[in-house]
């Protein structure tokens, strides 16, 4: 993994109900979600979520061919690779295979993972949204690095870190004409509609890759005490 901590943004905002504020206050102890566990029914629509680490991916062909090319700029490297690798077509050198007027439709969901959310911008419509407290962390980067270390204790380790994209419908779509094919993280992605809320993440996983049943809690005064500041205005 090419990510560091330094690669995180140095302030960012974490917004809350002010139970869980003085709970945080009380106790250090920093609650850690895992992505398939943000239940709409629960959490509502604005916080939960059911479909976190879902992608779909659609390949509209109009006109292409598969397999081998009597012209190299007829090829296009990127669609032959992806629609082998999903699993959507399978041939060798020798053959081809004509596809008209077809559109291939894959979902991804890659959820696994222990995630920390927080916004890059104190937006006090998004605040109050999510209960009117908040937790300001003035040195991201150090409070992750001091997570980081706790969790890798219990077997668990940093996986990667980034903005949500915000797309409409979670879904990417391509044709023979696209060039460049590059799937989306889906841990990262959210529907258009959350768009608002500048959300940014970080992950874990565990180092045997098992399932993820539960959140995980950290205790950590030091942490709280060096690199955040709590308000519940």
């Amino acid at each position: 993994m090419l990510l560091t901590i330094d690669d995180l943004p140095k302030k960012v905002y974490k917004f809350m109900t002010p139970s869980r504020l003085n709970s945080l206050s009380l106790t250090s102890q920093i609650y850690i979600n895992h992505l398939n566990n943000y239940p709409e029914d629960m959490l509502g629509k604005e916080i939960g979520d059911n479909l976190e680490g879902h992608l779909n991916s659609h390949i509209n062909i109009g006109d292409y061919t598969f397999g081998k090319k009597e012209n190299a700029q007829q090829q296009n490297i990127a669609l032959d690779n992806i629609v082998q690798d999903l699993g959507f077509i399978s041939y060798d050198n020798t053959s081809t295979i004509h596809v008209t007027n077809s559109s291939f439709t894959n979902k991804i969901v890659d959820n696994n993972y222990f995630v920390y959310c927080v916004c890059l911008s104190l937006d006090n419509s998004v605040k109050r949204e999510f209960g009117g407290a908040m937790q300001v962390i003035h040195d991201f980067p150090r409070y992750i690095k001091a997570l980081t270390m706790e969790l890798e204790n219990r077997g668990i380790e940093l996986f990667d870190a980034g903005a949500c994209e915000y797309i409409s419908k979670r879904k990417q779509v391509f044709t023979e004409k696209d060039k460049e094919i590059i799937l989306k993280k889906p841990y990262l992605i959210k529907d258009k509609r959350y768009e608002y809320q500048l959300e940014y993440r970080v992950l874990w996983k565990y180092k045997n890759n098992r399932i993820i049943n539960e959140p995980v809690k950290i205790n950590s005064r030091e942490a709280l005490n060096k690199y955040c500041s709590l308000t519940l205005k």
